[in-house]
Formats: structure tokens, sequence, C-alpha cells
């Protein structure tokens, strides 16, 4: 994956939720390292990798349904954690919750994210 590429998709998100972010990364599933980010957090990018995984396991383990595309956890701080999932990649974002058009996010910029991480992502499988 060039970072050029990367690059682009991380100002694209940044230009699209404005003072409302926070903070994003983009890493590989189980290995919870950063390839992309701003604001990076690695400590939040292992936490939220192990997090998961381990959601995934639990939901399993209680025959409920797996989850899909994304999860959203609301902070006291009035922060929001924005976790997208991909096959094989996981990008999540912290939020403030008084400056990004919640409506906007979830009827649009969801999926404009998540077609342009997977072409990405699907483009890098293609070169390998």
């Amino acid at each position: 994956m060039t970072n050029h590429k990367l690059s682009n998709l991380i100002e694209n998100i940044k230009f699209d939720l404005g003072e409302g972010l926070i903070a994003c990364d983009l890493w590989e599933n189980g290995i919870g390292v950063s390839i992309a980010g701003y604001n990076s957090q690695p400590e939040a990018t292992a936490l939220f990798d192990l997090v998961t995984r381990y959601l995934d396991r639990t939901l399993e383990e209680s025959n409920f349904d797996p989850l899909s595309e994304f999860y959203l956890l609301k902070l006291k701080n009035d922060s929001l954690v924005l976790v997208l999932l991909f096959e094989s990649h996981t990008l999540g974002m912290l939020l403030n919750a008084q400056k990004v058009n919640l409506n906007y996010t979830f009827t649009s910029l969801i999926s404009k994210i998540r077609e342009n991480v997977t072409r990405i992502l699907n483009k890098q499988a293609l070169n390998k």
C-alpha cells in the first residue's frame, strides 16, 4: 500500500469531518499498529484491536450475530469512538460529538469512507 494513497485517505477523512475529527488510525487486524493516521494514538490503536477481537469472539461464543460494518462508543467527555471494520483492517476514529455532524456521518460519510478504504485495500491485495 502506498503512503500516497493512505495519506490521501486520511486527508479526505480530515476534510469531511473537519474539527469533529480528533484522531484516527488505520491498522491491520491482529497487529494493532497504525499504518496511517492523524493525531495517532498507538495505545488506543492496540487497545481497540484487542477489544474488537474480544467482541467478535464473545459474540460468537454467546450465539449472537457477529459485528458488522462498525461499532460506536460514547465517552463521558462528549467524545465518540467510531470503529469501522474491514476484512483485513480496522479504522478507528475519535470524534468530538459537539463538532461532528452525526446525521451526515451516519447517512453518508461512513459509506464513503468504507468505499475508499475497501478500494485501496483491494488494490493492495491485487498488487501482492
